[in-house]
C-alpha cells in the first residue's frame, strides 16, 4: 500500500491543497516556516491517524476555519484505491474518520528527545509504534487513561475507599493490556535495533528495557489490581495514582550508559536505530512498508549515518518524503550510488511557500 494523493483544506496554514506523490521520492522545499512540516502532518494523520505535534484539533484548523478535512487516496497491489479522510468541526466539536490505514515512520530533529528527555517522550513514541500494530491498543490505552483521571479525581476529593475501588478492576484490565503489549513490543524491538547500531558503530551493544510503573511487572489484570489495593495509602498522600503503565518508562543504554548521558553522536544514533529498527518490525509485522517521513533530518547526520538512512530511502518499493532538501539533485544521486538500479521512480519535488504547495517538476 502507498500513499498516492492528498487533498488538504483549512489545515494549520495551508487553505487547500492537492498533492501527488511518488511511489519513491518526494521532496518539499521551502524556507523554514512556510508549511513543509504541516503538510507531512497532514499526510502522517491522515493515513496513520495519528498527529505529529498537535494536543487538539483546534491547534490543526486553520485560522478563522471551522474545521479542516484531509482526503488520502492509497493504492494497493494491482492498482486498487481506498480512500481515507478525516474531517473535523470545531462548532460544535465533531469529528468524522473513515477509510483505511497505512503504517508510517517518522524522523524529525526533536526525536532525540526520545532519548535525552522525559518518560512521557518515550512512552510516546512506543506507543505510536502500537497503536500502528495493534488496533485494540488506542482503545485500551484511551480506557486507562480515563480510569486513571477518575481515581485521581476521587482521591484529589478525599473520597472513600470503596470509590477508589470501583475505578480499579477497569483501569487494572486496561493497565495490563498496555504493560504487556509494551513488554512485548520492547523483547521484539531490542534483536532489530542492536543489528542496526552494529552497521551504524560496531561493538557498542545498545540495550532497551521496560521500567515498570510500579514496584514489580504487572504481568496481569490481578497483579495490577493488587498494586492499586497495596498503594492507596501512598497515593491518598501524594493526591495521584502511583503505579500502573502511566508510570512506565523505557531504558535506553548503549555500551552500559544511560540514554541522556550517551554523547551527541550516539545518542543520533540510537534514534536512528530505533526508526530503523520500528520499521523492520511493522513491515514484518503487518506485511506492509511503511511510509517513511523525514523532516528536515539528513542535514542532521554525519555521512554514515547518512548513507544507512539513504540505504533504507533506496530499497525496491520504499516510499519517502523528505523536507528541507536543499539540493535535491545531492539525495537523488546519494540514493543512486548507495544501491544502483533501484530508484526507477523519479524524485517528484513541490515548493511549500506561505502555505501555497506548487509543483518544482520532477527529477530522472
Amino acid at each position: 500500500m502507498q500513499l498516492a494523493r492528498l487533498a488538504l483544506r483549512n489545515f494549520r496554514n495551508i487553505e487547500a491543497a492537492e498533492i501527488d506523490w511518488s511511489p519513491a521520492l518526494t521532496v518539499l522545499v521551502g524556507r523554514n516556516g512556510q508549511g513543509k512540516t504541516n503538510v507531512l502532518e497532514a499526510a502522517t494523520l491522515a493515513v496513520s491517524r495519528h498527529a505529529l505535534r498537535a494536543k487538539s484539533e483546534r491547534e490543526l484548523t486553520r485560522f478563522g476555519a471551522d474545521g479542516y478535512h484531509l482526503s488520502a487516496t492509497l493504492t494497493g497491489e494491482g492498482g486498487t484505491e481506498q480512500t481515507a479522510t478525516r474531517s473535523v468541526w470545531l462548532h460544535p466539536p465533531r469529528r468524522r474518520v473513515a477509510g483505511p490505514v497505512m503504517p508510517v515512520v517518522t524522523f524529525s530533529p526533536d526525536d532525540l528527545a526520545v532519548v535525552k528527555g522525559s518518560p512521557d517522550g518515550r512512552r510516546e513514541f512506543f506507543d505510536r509504534m502500537l497503536v500502528q500494530l495493534f488496533s485494540r491498543y488506542r482503545r485500551e490505552w484511551s480506557r486507562y487513561q480515563r480510569a486513571v483521571s477518575q481515581r485521581n479525581r476521587a482521591i484529589k476529593e478525599d473520597q472513600p475507599d470503596a470509590v477508589l475501588e470501583g475505578f480499579e478492576p477497569l483501569l487494572a484490565e486496561s493497565g495490563a493490556y498496555c504493560w504487556q503489549q509494551r513488554a512485548w513490543l520492547l523483547r521484539e524491538l531490542g534483536p532489530l535495533v542492536e543489528s542496526v547500531y552494529e552497521t551504524l558503530a560496531p561493538h557498542e551493544g545498545p540495550a532497551l528495557a521496560l521500567v515498570a510503573g510500579g514496584s514489580e511487572n504487572i504481568l496481569d489484570r490481578g497483579s495490577l489490581e493488587s498494586l492499586l489495593e497495596r498503594t492507596r495509602p501512598q497515593d491518598r498522600r501524594r493526591g495521584a495514582t502511583s503505579v500502573g503503565p502511566h508510570r512506565d518508562d523505557v531504558r535506553l543504554m548503549v555500551a552500559g550508559v544511560e540514554g541522556r548521558m550517551l554523547s551527541q553522536g550516539q545518542q543520533r544514533t540510537l534514534v536512528l536505530a530505533l526508526h530503523l529498527a520500528c520499521r523492520r518490525l511493522l513491515e514484518r509485522e503487518l506485511g506492509v512498508r511503511p511510509l517513511l517521513v523525514l523532516d528536515d533530518v539528513l542535514s542532521e547526520l554525519d555521512a554514515p549515518r547518512r548513507q544507512a538512512l539513504l540505504d533504507v530511502v533506496a530499497a525496491a518499493g520504499q516510499q519517502t518524503i523528505v523536507t528541507d532538501v536543499t539540493d535535491v539533485t545531492d539525495v537523488a544521486g546519494a540514493r543512486a550510488e548507495s544501491a544502483p538500479g533501484v530508484w526507477p521512480a523519479a524524485a517528484w519535488r513541490y515548493r511549500v511557500a506561505d502555505g501555497r504547495v506548487s509543483a518544482l517538476g520532477r527529477l530522472p
